[in-house]
């Protein structure tokens, strides 16, 4: 992940499904930002691909990408956007843990709309509520993120996406495809997968250049 002052400008990560039991090796897809566009890997295309076209250019407002594809992860708000994280800061009680300090706090679907454009989709009607725990160390950089997402009204079972970031600070620049290897989706037939809805533990590189 590259970032700026204004939070990330760029990723490169690869997501994978989780197969049924007793099946083969889990599919892993690569996905590549760069600004407003969002390259997927040709694997993760439906139908055929004119050779030599290895990436496929998504709308960046499609579905989940939208909000996986700047943040390398399915959490519920985007922590790399400054106003964001002092949202959360702001509605957290703080812990002297180990190594730093640890943050805890609870928002409504309704009140996470008002606060943050770069969460995934909010029901602004939903009485549903995010939870959080998040690490960071006596420096104030992020290590972990962990929250518990209580869907529709909150009787539901919970969705937990648990992220660890690392290597702050690592200077990087995270490149576009070659442009004579990309498609546009627009250009081809079928449709591209969104990424699951309930995935692994996701480990984010927040690269700082």
């Amino acid at each position: 992940m590259q970032l700026s002052p204004s939070g990330a400008v760029a990723t490169d990560f690869t997501w994978r499904e989780i197969p049924e039991p007793g099946a083969e090796k889990p599919a892993s897809h690569r996905v590549i930002r760069v600004g407003k566009d969002v390259y997927n890997d040709r694997g993760q295309y439906r139908g055929p691909v004119p050779d030599g076209k290895k990436w496929i250019r998504r709308d960046l407002s499609a579905g989940l990408t939208r909000y996986m594809a700047p943040t390398a992860s399915l959490q519920p708000f985007n922590v790399y956007d400054p106003s964001i994280l002092k949202a959360v800061l702001k509605r957290s009680t703080t812990t002297p843990v180990s190594g730093g300090f640890l943050y805890r706090g609870t928002i409504s679907y309704k009140e996470l709309s008002k606060v943050s454009k770069g969460a995934a989709p909010v029901d602004k009607k939903g009485k549903g509520t995010i939870s959080w725990r998040l690490w960071a160390d006596r420096g104030g950089l992020l290590t972990r993120l962990y929250t518990t997402d209580a869907l529709g009204a909150g009787k539901d079972s919970l969705l937990g996406v648990d992220t660890r970031y690392t290597d702050w600070g690592f200077r990087l620049v995270i490149a576009a495809p070659p442009a004579d290897e990309v498609i546009d989706e627009k250009d081809l037939g079928g449709d591209v997968p969104e990424p699951p809805q309930i995935v692994t533990p996701a480990r984010t590189l927040a690269r700082q250049p």
